[in-house]
């Protein structure tokens, strides 16, 4: 049901783990759409990495908090906090 009162967290069912997540740690999405993109933005509003690919490795990021934008195959987008420890 893609009714316009549900948000698109419940359309597109997702997980990233783990979260929060220590510096050098390897962060996993996985969605049950196909994923078109992944980008993190910093605190700041600063994109810091774009990438197709599900696992984000956190070794070269600062510790705080992010916002993971997930693009899906159909255009639509979801967001989600990530916190780096």
């Amino acid at each position: 049901d893609r009714s316009p009162s549900r948000g698109l967290g419940d359309v597109y069912k997702r997980q990233m783990y783990p979260n929060p997540a220590n510096s050098g740690a390897s962060v996993i999405i996985n969605a049950t759409e196909k994923i078109e993109k992944i980008e993190l933005i910093n605190i700041l509003g600063t994109k810091v990495l774009s990438t197709t690919n599900t696992t984000i490795l956190t070794s070269d990021l600062a510790k705080g908090m992010y916002i993971v934008n997930i693009q899906f195959s159909d255009g639509r987008k979801v967001g989600n906090k990530l916190i780096i420890q």
